[in-house]
């Protein structure tokens, strides 16, 4: 008798246990899926331009990150391994 109660017990925590990560496992999605598309749809908090780039395009990667950044500060330094 003592053994049909355990098997009935474990039967049922399985069962209980599945559905449990089951949901589980929903709400991990769900909530991945949401972090991937903030990502993707941020936008940068800065840009690294390189000096090899020509003028005109440095001037539209300027305006295109002013359009999205409305109070945008332009820094210029140097790097030290050049």
């Amino acid at each position: 008798m003592k053994e049909a109660v355990i098997a009935v017990c474990v039967t049922v925590l399985l069962i209980l246990g599945y559905f449990l990560m089951k949901g589980f496992d929903r709400f991990l999605d769900k909530n991945c899926k949401t972090e991937k598309g903030e990502n993707n749809a941020a936008e940068p908090d800065c840009v690294i331009i390189d000096c090899n780039m020509p003028d005109d395009e440095i001037m539209k990667e300027i305006r295109r990150f002013r359009k999205s950044h409305k109070d945008a500060k332009i820094i210029l330094s140097e790097d030290a391994d050049t």
